[in-house]
């Protein structure tokens, strides 16, 4: 068993040797290089029958739209308020200088 032992380390150190000159490489050529003992097997998984892919609505856009046609719907309804107020002052204006008249 003691002789085995110094064989299987030369055995190693082989492979070892050989896998740094493999690897032993400039950037460019390394993302060449396929690391096949690193990578994870690939897992086959089934889809659950009960939910869905994408959802319903992309959120983020319908958001947008709602806070974009919400602030025109305000913008409207200001300018609308605008409108009766001064309507309401020259009503008012008109009432006083008929009583001043």
């Amino acid at each position: 068993a003691t002789t085995a032992l110094p064989q299987e380390l030369k055995w190693a150190l082989r492979f070892l040797d050989a896998a740094e000159a493999a690897l032993d490489t400039t950037l460019p050529r390394l993302f060449f290089i396929s690391f096949s003992l690193v990578r994870p097997p690939l897992v086959f998984t089934f889809v659950p029958r009960k939910t869905e892919d994408l959802a319903r609505l992309p959120r983020a856009i319908t958001d947008f739209f709602m806070a974009f046609f919400m602030a025109l719907a305000f913008m409207d309804f200001m300018a609308a308020f605008m409108v009766f107020i001064g309507s309401a002052m020259v009503v008012k204006a008109k009432e006083l200088m008929q009583q001043a008249g």
